[in-house]
């Protein structure tokens, strides 16, 4: 509990040892067992992963993908925060760099082969105390969301790629996603139609 000063003490703010009781939940305890525990974990006990020695004939493309979220906060009163989100698709032509000289490489051949083997995508999300007008904080994060599906420097392959995964089209066979409830406008029959808003 929060107290104020005395004569023999200053006043503090809120007790240190107050979230003391959270270390009573069998959850905590055993997340905290986990984090003090340094050996590697294990893997999953089952899985789909094949290993790669297993193909017919070496990987001549090998894609990897990365992400980051960086949240700012200001340094005044009322502290407004956003945050930056950077996703990223690198291709790594093994061919091409095959005939990069690996003693003295060429600074313009690893740039040439980066231009044309990456694919990123970054956008900005207000996290707290940001006034969009005419707008509410839920409203300008789908907004957000809806303009990166849309981003016209990808020609919507992030849209086509999310119907892809959501549709199973990677075995060919027509599918109906089941009716879902919009959690914005609660209608029962949400769909993955790409529109554009007003």
């Amino acid at each position: 509990m929060p107290y104020t000063s005395g004569e023999r003490l200053p006043g503090e703010r809120a007790s240190r040892l107050g979230h003391l009781d959270v270390l009573k939940s069998p959850l905590v305890k055993k997340l905290c067992e986990s984090f003090e525990d340094s050996s590697a974990p294990k893997p999953p006990a089952t899985g789909q992963w094949q290993a790669i020695s297993a193909a017919p004939k070496p990987l001549a493309f090998v894609f990897g993908v990365d992400g980051s979220f960086q949240p700012i906060v200001s340094e005044t009163k009322p502290y407004k925060a956003i945050a930056f989100v950077k996703t990223a698709l690198v291709m790594l032509d093994q061919p091409a760099l095959s005939a990069i000289d690996k003693a003295e490489p060429h600074p313009f051949m690893i740039r040439d082969i980066l231009e044309r083997s990456q694919v990123y995508h970054a956008t900005v999300f207000p996290l707290r105390y940001i006034d969009i007008p005419g707008q509410k904080l839920y409203d300008a994060i789908r907004h957000v969301i809806f303009d990166s599906f849309r981003d016209p420097s990808l020609d919507g392959e992030i849209f086509q790629t999310f119907k892809w995964l959501a549709y199973e089209k990677w075995d060919y066979q027509k599918r109906s996603l089941p009716d879902f409830q919009c959690p914005h406008c609660e209608s029962a029959h949400a769909t993955l139609t790409l529109r554009e808003t007003s």
